[in-house]
């Protein structure tokens, strides 16, 4: 069993806990933790990131404390779909960015020294994620 997908990380179990969070155990070994506040601060669609700078719109700090999710959902073979308690569900988290965006302390560190940390690249619609 592959785990990657024309390069890309597969996801080998998703786990919603507690309305809060979503947990991915990657075919690798690998186990991410994603805390709701954490992805509506980074979700790529179209209201929360401008379509024609890629500047971002809505951050992590703007979420309310106590976000939670209402449903999760597979989108194709590729992406999750996520309706926040906050009503908001028009992002598409692609499998590549969730795991650009994880936040334990390994990923989260980059391979350069904490002073040299890089901003996850938000995926563009011919990426297959970031359509509002």
């Amino acid at each position: 069993m592959s785990i990657t997908q024309g390069g890309r990380p597969l996801p080998l179990r998703i786990e919603r806990q507690e309305g809060r969070r979503i947990a991915v155990e990657w075919r690798d070994a690998h186990r991410s933790l994603y805390p709701m506040r954490h992805l509506r601060g980074r979700c790529p669609c179209a209201n929360c990131v401008d379509e024609g700078s890629g500047k971002r719109r809505y951050f992590e700090a703007d979420a309310p404390e106590d976000l939670g999710f209402s449903d999760v959902w597979l989108v194709g073979n590729y992406a999750l779909g996520i309706r926040f308690s906050d009503g908001h569900e028009t992002g598409i988290f692609t499998y590549d960015y969730l795991r650009s965006i994880c936040p334990c302390p390994a990923c989260s560190e980059p391979a350069g020294g904490a002073d040299q940390k890089v901003q996850p690249k938000v995926p563009t619609s011919d990426q297959g994620g970031g359509v509002g």
